[in-house]
């Protein structure tokens, strides 16, 4: 039946494309199209021409008109003939869709079944991978259920890369905990040893300081003795300077009052020529080297008298 009603419609489409015929065939078109190409405008300023290109221009488009109305009245025919046949379509096809969406719906929860049963089997095996992983974040096993073994694959090495990389977090983290605990032990080290040092520096420092305080103040009292044997040492020897000066004193003394004795007579003579030297009259002299000279032998001769009256 089906075979014959479309040969049955092929027929009335050969009908209805010899029927559906434009007023203007295609030969008198392409002749019109011809004929207007030799119309040229060599001169804008031509009037004439122009209004041929003008009305040439509309004649052509009353020919598109014309083809265009009678173009949408074949349609609007064809269209109607398509939607009684949609309609006549959707009307059976209401009477099977219901049921065949139905029956594929029982089809489908048979195939979820089957896949779920398949997957339930799969379910331990994926829990061990992901255990196996280690623990990390918490999951719903169900969530399991609902991937396929592809999509499994992709949760699984998302999963195994988020936790490598968790645990490549964590290693850094510990690794930078253990190097601050290191580098703080390195630290309190370090400030033990110095206070240490500190404390022995400054012991030693003490030491050296009530050492030094020591050999200062013995040296203090070793130049104050040296000082005082040194001040012995020159008194001695001015004492022994003074003695040995007064002895010559006393000895020139001795000789003077020897030979005062002896020129006792002519001690009087002595003094009176003594006297004459100093009562001498000085003469007026011009030049200040002739004066300094004359004051030099007026000391001397003070000096001379002085020696005569002993």
């Amino acid at each position: 039946m089906e075979n014959k009603n479309i040969t049955i419609l092929q027929d009335v489409e050969k009908a209805v494309t010899e029927i559906t015929k434009f007023d203007v065939t295609k030969q008198q078109l392409e002749e019109k199209v011809l004929e207007s190409k030799k119309i040229v405008l060599d001169d804008p300023r031509d009037l004439g021409k122009l209004a041929l290109i003008k009305r040439t221009r509309l004649d052509l488009r009353d020919y598109e008109i014309n083809i265009e109305k009678q173009g949408k009245g074949f349609r609007d025919i064809g269209t109607r003939i398509n939607r009684g046949i949609k309609e006549k379509e959707n009307d059976l096809l209401a009477i099977t869709g219901p049921e065949i969406e139905r029956l594929k719906a029982s089809e489908d929860e048979a195939e979820r079944v089957r896949i779920l049963d398949e997957r339930t089997a799969k379910l331990p095996e994926r829990i061990e991978r992901i255990d196996a992983v280690g623990s990390m974040v918490e999951y719903d096993t169900n969530s399991l259920l609902e991937l396929d073994d592809p999509q499994f694959e992709v949760y699984y090495n998302q999963y195994l890369q988020a936790k490598l990389e968790a645990d490549k977090l964590e290693a850094e983290r510990k690794r930078q905990e253990d190097e601050v605990k290191l580098e703080a032990e390195r630290m309190k080290i370090a400030n033990d040893a110095k206070e240490a040092q500190d404390k022995i520096d400054a012991e030693n420092k003490r030491v050296a300081d009530e050492i030094q305080a020591k050999q200062d103040e013995a040296q203090i009292k070793i130049d104050a003795e040296n000082t005082k044997i040194a001040s012995d040492r020159k008194k001695i020897e001015d004492d022994k300077i003074y003695l040995a000066q007064q002895k010559e004193v006393q000895e020139a003394e001795e000789k003077r009052l020897a030979k005062v004795e002896a020129l006792k007579p002519d001690k009087e003579k002595l003094s009176a020529f003594a006297d004459a030297l100093t009562n001498v009259t000085l003469p007026v002299l011009q030049t200040e080297e002739a004066n300094k000279i004359l004051e030099a032998s007026l000391t001397t001769l003070r000096d001379l008298a002085g020696y005569l009256k002993q």
